[in-house]
Protein backbone atom coordinates (compact mmCIF):
# COMPACT_ATOMS: atom_id res chain seq x y z
CA UNK A 1 0.00 0.00 0.00
CA UNK A 2 2.94 1.92 0.25
CA UNK A 3 4.19 1.77 -3.09
CA UNK A 4 0.41 2.08 -4.33
CA UNK A 5 0.11 5.83 -2.12
CA UNK A 6 4.03 6.56 -3.40
CA UNK A 7 2.97 5.95 -6.87
CA UNK A 8 -0.21 8.52 -6.82
CA UNK A 9 1.81 10.67 -5.07
CA UNK A 10 4.52 10.73 -7.39
CA UNK A 11 3.14 9.99 -10.56
CA UNK A 12 -0.33 10.81 -10.04
CA UNK A 13 0.13 14.33 -8.16
CA UNK A 14 -1.87 13.51 -4.84
CA UNK A 15 -1.24 15.93 -1.99
CA UNK A 16 -2.50 14.71 1.12
CA UNK A 17 -1.88 15.40 4.75
CA UNK A 18 -0.81 12.65 6.24
CA UNK A 19 -3.04 11.33 8.74
CA UNK A 20 -5.16 11.51 6.29
CA UNK A 21 -3.16 8.71 4.47
CA UNK A 22 -2.86 7.05 7.36
CA UNK A 23 -6.76 7.13 7.73
CA UNK A 24 -7.05 5.79 4.07
CA UNK A 25 -4.62 2.83 4.91
CA UNK A 26 -6.16 2.19 7.95
CA UNK A 27 -9.56 2.23 6.32
CA UNK A 28 -8.18 -0.12 2.92
CA UNK A 29 -6.95 -2.41 5.13
CA UNK A 30 -10.11 -2.90 7.67
CA UNK A 31 -12.84 -2.94 4.72
CA UNK A 32 -10.65 -5.79 2.93
CA UNK A 33 -11.34 -8.11 5.56
CA UNK A 34 -14.42 -9.26 4.19
CA UNK A 35 -13.10 -9.88 0.76
CA UNK A 36 -10.76 -12.65 2.30
CA UNK A 37 -13.36 -14.01 3.81
CA UNK A 38 -15.13 -13.99 0.61
CA UNK A 39 -11.97 -15.37 -1.03
CA UNK A 40 -11.78 -18.18 1.34
CA UNK A 41 -15.64 -18.97 0.14
CA UNK A 42 -14.70 -19.11 -3.63
CA UNK A 43 -11.90 -21.38 -2.79
CA UNK A 44 -13.61 -23.84 -1.14
CA UNK A 45 -17.10 -23.58 -3.29
CA UNK A 46 -14.53 -23.80 -6.93
CA UNK A 47 -12.46 -26.42 -8.02
CA UNK A 48 -8.39 -25.09 -8.16
CA UNK A 49 -8.08 -23.95 -11.84
CA UNK A 50 -11.55 -22.39 -11.61
CA UNK A 51 -11.20 -20.11 -8.59
CA UNK A 52 -9.41 -17.79 -9.45
CA UNK A 53 -11.23 -17.06 -12.74
CA UNK A 54 -14.61 -17.18 -10.42
CA UNK A 55 -12.53 -14.18 -7.41
CA UNK A 56 -11.57 -12.03 -10.28
CA UNK A 57 -14.76 -12.05 -12.32
CA UNK A 58 -17.10 -11.87 -9.04
CA UNK A 59 -14.87 -8.72 -8.22
CA UNK A 60 -14.80 -7.21 -11.36
CA UNK A 61 -18.71 -7.21 -11.49
CA UNK A 62 -18.95 -6.38 -8.11
CA UNK A 63 -16.47 -3.42 -8.10
CA UNK A 64 -18.37 -2.43 -11.68
CA UNK A 65 -21.70 -2.78 -9.86
CA UNK A 66 -20.68 -0.32 -7.29
CA UNK A 67 -19.54 2.83 -8.90
CA UNK A 68 -15.77 2.13 -8.76
CA UNK A 69 -15.25 2.11 -12.13
CA UNK A 70 -18.20 4.07 -13.23
CA UNK A 71 -19.94 6.69 -11.06
CA UNK A 72 -23.09 5.86 -9.96
CA UNK A 73 -24.75 8.84 -11.16
CA UNK A 74 -24.05 7.70 -14.98
CA UNK A 75 -24.73 4.09 -14.21
CA UNK A 76 -28.34 2.54 -15.12
CA UNK A 77 -30.78 3.25 -12.82
CA UNK A 78 -30.95 -0.87 -12.02
CA UNK A 79 -27.28 -0.39 -11.06
CA UNK A 80 -28.04 2.33 -8.93
CA UNK A 81 -30.80 0.71 -7.10
CA UNK A 82 -28.39 -2.86 -6.30
CA UNK A 83 -24.93 -0.81 -6.02
CA UNK A 84 -25.86 -0.07 -2.27
CA UNK A 85 -26.36 -3.60 -1.59
CA UNK A 86 -23.09 -4.85 -2.82
CA UNK A 87 -20.02 -5.13 -0.03
CA UNK A 88 -17.78 -3.36 -2.39
CA UNK A 89 -19.93 -0.24 -2.65
CA UNK A 90 -19.34 0.33 1.15
CA UNK A 91 -15.91 -0.77 0.75
CA UNK A 92 -15.37 2.32 -1.41
CA UNK A 93 -17.50 4.49 0.77
CA UNK A 94 -15.59 3.80 3.78
CA UNK A 95 -12.25 5.06 1.34
CA UNK A 96 -13.92 7.60 0.16
CA UNK A 97 -14.85 8.85 3.51
CA UNK A 98 -10.88 9.15 3.76
CA UNK A 99 -11.10 12.11 1.79
CA UNK A 100 -14.62 13.39 2.98
CA UNK A 101 -16.16 12.29 -0.67
CA UNK A 102 -18.29 9.68 0.48
CA UNK A 103 -22.33 8.92 0.18
CA UNK A 104 -22.31 7.69 3.69
CA UNK A 105 -20.78 7.65 7.36
CA UNK A 106 -17.81 5.45 7.95
CA UNK A 107 -19.60 3.92 10.52
CA UNK A 108 -22.68 2.94 8.39
CA UNK A 109 -20.12 1.28 6.22
CA UNK A 110 -18.28 -0.19 8.20
CA UNK A 111 -21.64 -2.01 9.60
CA UNK A 112 -22.35 -3.45 6.41
CA UNK A 113 -18.95 -4.48 5.95
CA UNK A 114 -18.87 -6.68 9.68
CA UNK A 115 -21.91 -7.98 7.81
CA UNK A 116 -20.57 -9.26 5.21
CA UNK A 117 -17.50 -10.34 6.98
CA UNK A 118 -19.70 -12.55 9.21
CA UNK A 119 -21.77 -14.18 6.32
CA UNK A 120 -18.79 -15.10 4.14
CA UNK A 121 -16.59 -16.54 6.91
CA UNK A 122 -19.95 -18.22 7.59
CA UNK A 123 -20.34 -19.33 3.61
CA UNK A 124 -16.53 -20.26 3.79
CA UNK A 125 -16.71 -21.99 6.67
CA UNK A 126 -19.81 -24.50 6.02
CA UNK A 127 -18.33 -25.12 2.29
CA UNK A 128 -14.82 -25.99 4.48
CA UNK A 129 -16.83 -28.19 6.12
CA UNK A 130 -18.98 -29.68 3.50
CA UNK A 131 -15.27 -30.71 1.34
CA UNK A 132 -13.94 -31.97 4.22
CA UNK A 133 -16.42 -33.95 4.51
CA UNK A 134 -16.61 -34.83 1.14
CA UNK A 135 -12.68 -35.98 0.88
CA UNK A 136 -12.22 -37.35 4.53
CA UNK A 137 -15.32 -39.24 5.20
Amino acid sequence: MALLFAVAALCGGITLPPIVWASLAVRLLAGAVPFIAFGMAIAYLASPSAAPAVANLTFIGLAFASGMFVRLDQMPAFLRSIAPLLPTYHYAQLAWGAIGAANEAALASLAWLIGYTVAFFGLAAWAYRREARRKFA
